[in-house]
């Protein structure tokens, strides 16, 4: 029996055709394109200056001193340009009043907003692994000119933490950074809300005891970021299994997923 033209009509697009336009409409946004370059110059050039004014042997007593704090110091910029990056997607299309054209489009509301989110975490975890290649490859490269000692970076516990610190911490970030936009529809309170959730429970670790410090913090967005990228140690306050640590960041989406999507279904698109 095949479906007359006003049922075809009718028929909500699938989930591939949601994903699709998301992606298109992404790559359309002028903003879009913009922070995103910004993302990935805020970083490089982080690591491109520090190359430049601190010297072979500066880079070396820093690396001496904690192996990751050369490659990631300007990976947190990089975070935070991209948490405004997923935020501002979502933000702009209530602000612009895009959202009333795109629900018309595909009604089903929460297969919208699935596919925004995949496309930020998709998008962060894979510009971020790239732009943590290239920070290790201009600091390495500068001690290896200059005859410091490298980093070695044959070493299977050191191939995790740059191939996913900063890219999980873009995906995961910039995923829950677009969930708070649909709640407060504003893109930098959406990041300010963001950054918050990963460092005011630390901060606060110090002021509620010792049985707060030792569950709470490794429960944050930032603890487990580190613990699924190898690079928190065990038996810290802040590790947690890789398992529990997947378990964790997968729990922090589904609850604020769950309260934003709630909110785009019950409420006017503006």
């Amino acid at each position: 029996m095949t479906n007359t033209p006003t049922e075809r009509v009718r028929r909500s697009p699938g989930f591939g055709a949601a994903l699709t336009s998301e992606w298109r409409k992404f790559w359309a946004l002028p903003a879009n394109r913009n922070v995103l370059a910004a993302t990935a110059a805020v970083t490089v050039g982080v690591s491109i200056l520090i190359v430049l004014f601190g010297g072979g042997s500066t880079l070396a007593k820093v690396q001496s001193e904690g192996k990751y704090d050369v490659i990631f110091f300007g990976g947190i910029f990089g975070v935070w340009a991209f948490i405004y990056l997923g935020a501002n997607f979502i933000a702009s299309e209530f602000r612009a009043g895009m959202a009333d054209y795109t629900f018309v489009a595909t009604p089903k509301r929460s297969r919208v907003m699935i596919a925004k989110m995949l496309i930020v975490g998709g998008l962060g975890l894979g510009i971020g692994i790239l732009i943590s290649l290239v920070d290790v490859a201009l600091t390495q490269g500068a001690l290896a000119i200059g005859g410091f000692p490298t980093l070695k970076l044959e070493d299977p516990a050191l191939v995790r933490p740059i191939l996913l610190y900063i890219g999980v911490g873009m995906c995961l970030q910039g995923t829950i950074g677009g969930l708070l936009a649909v709640l407060v529809r504003n893109a930098f309170g959406a990041l300010v809300l963001t950054i918050l959730l990963s460092f005011l429970p630390v901060t606060l670790a110090k002021f509620f005891g010792s049985a707060y410090g030792h569950v709470v913090p490794r429960w944050t967005t930032g603890a487990l970021i580190e613990s699924i990228s190898g690079v928190a140690t065990p038996g810290s306050d802040g590790y947690l299994p890789t398992s529990l640590a997947l378990l964790g960041a997968a729990m922090w989406v589904s609850l604020i997923g769950f309260v934003a999507i709630n909110r785009v279904l019950r409420t006017d698109a503006r």
